[in-house]
């Protein structure tokens, strides 16, 4: 179950950074909200998951993994189902808030677990990218599912399914009792310690450029899309419009991973 917790988790993750690309071309509309708006919605995300990030890594290392695990779980399925079913602005953007907080749960839960319970603990290397792999399922899968909900019901109704499949998973979380033991390993000056040697420095940088193409990429493919088909392909209705923006974004799901 444990090894369930953690590729779920990235996978969760890999929802959270999909979702509002995947609904945007009816979140836009239904909120009544133009791109602006829209960004500012990702904006709250990605801020809130920012300051999330180290407060659950501090978090885990003094109580461990299984908390945070089941937290996650459930403040990203909670979140998902406001957006899915309340139609305010200002309830959607305190959802989004949320969201950022489950998905550095889940993140930090995902990323630091996997190493240690994958492959018997020695192939970390090989953990971190079969981690990546169930990201990229769930960057992948989270517009698929949309795109085809979409067309067979509304969109409260289907964006709910994508809240059901973010909760499940707690019930790994819960069952899984092998977790890892772990040991308080943050402080503050060994954090600002590690800013002065220069592997961290370029890794750090390494991954600042890549987050930056995943969340405009995974964020804005689908508007985007959105505009130049309907602009390109003027005898489409709007909902196949739709279904082919949001397949553009589970193009560049797979892309990622394989």
């Amino acid at each position: 179950m444990v090894q369930l917790t953690a590729l779920f988790a990235v996978f969760g993750l890999g929802m959270c950074f999909s979702l509002l690309g995947a609904i945007s071309v009816k979140l836009m509309p239904r909120l009544n909200i133009d791109t602006g708006k829209f960004g500012s919605l990702v904006s709250a995300l990605m801020i809130t998951a920012v300051v999330a990030s180290v407060v659950v890594g501090m978090g885990i290392d003094a109580v461990g993994h299984k908390l945070f695990a089941v937290l996650g779980f459930i403040i990203v399925g909670a979140s998902i189902f406001v957006i899915a079913r309340v139609p305010s602005y200002k309830a959607v953007l305190g959802a989004c808030l949320f969201l950022g907080i489950g998905a550095m749960c889940l993140n930090n839960v995902g990323n630091t677990l996997a190493p240690e319970v994958l492959f018997d603990g020695e192939r970390a290397t090989a953990a971190l990218n079969l981690a990546n792999v169930f990201f990229g399922l769930g960057l992948f899968l989270t517009p698929f599912i949309a795109s085809f909900l979409f067309r067979k019901t509304t969109y409260e109704n289907a964006v709910s399914v994508l809240a059901a499949i973010a909760f499940v998973p707690v019930i790994f979380a819960l069952l899984a009792t092998r977790y890892p033991d772990v040991e308080l390993g943050f402080t503050f000056g060994d954090a600002a310690g590690l800013l002065g040697q220069p592997v961290v420095l370029i890794a750090g940088l390494t991954l600042f450029c890549y987050i930056a193409l995943e969340a405009s990429f995974s964020n804005w493919i689908a508007p985007y899309a959105k505009q130049i088909i309907s602009t390109e392909f003027k005898s489409l209705s709007e909902s196949v419009v739709d279904a082919n923006s949001q397949q553009m974004l589970s193009i560049f799901a797979i892309t990622m991973m394989v």
